[in-house]
């Protein structure tokens, strides 16, 4: 007989049967075989789960390292914001003042001009009354052979009140008090 059914021919009793022995072997054979295979594939399947979870992890700690990279990176920002606002609120402030002292400068030039005015006024004024008391009290001098006559600088005719606005007037101009004698 030939070799062309499942299975041997050679464990064969005369009448056509396999053995039970051969049989038990095929059969034990078989199973180791798929056993084999099915342990294989066992083995195949749990280093995939073993590769699946290890990526599954990376991705994990990955995204976990994210999360506190964008974490700090939003506390950077907020921080940020927080000094933006406090250096905005500075340069207000800043400007505040700096306005304010500028205001200052502009009120006490504007107070120094006023005074200045109102001193040139008095000063005007006074130099004014000096004049027309000069031209009241002393007539212009007669012209003599030898030249005209010179101001002595006598003050003594006129009024007490406008000597000493004079004195004062003079004093402010030299800076020092000068002493008219008074006859």
């Amino acid at each position: 007989m030939g070799r062309d059914t499942f299975h041997h021919h050679e464990g064969r009793s005369g009448d056509g049967k396999a053995k039970p022995d051969q049989r038990e072997r095929d059969l034990s054979r078989e199973c180791a075989e798929e056993r084999n295979a099915f342990q294989l594939e066992k083995e195949y399947m749990e280093k995939e789960r073993e590769r699946f979870n290890k990526e599954l992890r990376e991705q994990l700690m990955e995204r976990k390292a994210f999360q506190a990279e964008n974490s700090a990176m939003s506390d950077d920002r907020k921080s940020f914001l927080i000094e933006k606002e406090e250096m905005a609120m500075m340069s207000k402030a800043y400007i505040r003042e700096k306005t304010g002292i500028q205001r200052s400068r502009v009120a006490i030039q504007l107070e120094k001009e006023n005074m200045e005015r109102e001193r040139k006024a008095i000063k005007k004024d006074t130099m004014s009354d000096v004049r027309r008391s000069l031209s009241l009290t002393n007539p212009p001098p007669a012209p003599t052979p030898f030249g005209p006559a010179r101001q002595t600088g006598k003050l003594h005719l006129l009024p007490v009140r406008l000597h000493l606005r004079l004195r004062l007037v003079l004093q402010g101009q030299t800076g020092k008090l000068q002493v008219l004698p008074e006859t």
